[in-house]
């Protein structure tokens, strides 16, 4: 995890001898994956393996690109190559949970109980 005077700490992630940070914007991100037609469903729980795979290394790509100079192959490569799936899958759920938090909770309604008639007594 990268911390750089934000106090916003980003995850990060050693390739090739060189450490990523995987900081990016919200606006950057949209474009990215809009541009790429990733499909970040792919990312979830529920997802077909063999997607969510591809869609780690695409998300991925997209965070890192400007910095990774190569394909998404290339990334696919190394990251396999160096024994870092897991490690890259962690920091993409990181990253992506720095650009779009989960939604919080809803505050439980507090139900009003109305007031008992009191009773008159004669």
């Amino acid at each position: 995890m990268s911390q750089n005077g934000t106090g916003v700490v980003y995850p990060t992630i050693e390739l090739g001898g060189v450490t990523y940070e995987l900081r990016i914007t919200r606006g950057a991100l949209l474009y990215r994956i809009s541009k790429n037609q990733i499909d970040m469903n792919d990312l979830g729980q529920d997802a077909d393996p063999r997607k969510r795979v591809a869609a780690v290394f695409d998300v991925l790509h997209a965070i890192v690109a400007g910095k990774f100079q190569g394909s998404i192959e290339d990334l696919a490569d190394l990251v396999i190559t160096e024994g870092k799936m897991k490690d890259a899958a962690t920091a993409v759920l990181l990253a992506v949970g720095k650009v779009f938090p989960p939604a919080e909770p809803a505050t439980p309604a507090v139900e009003a109980t109305p007031e008992k008639p009191t009773e008159v007594v004669q």
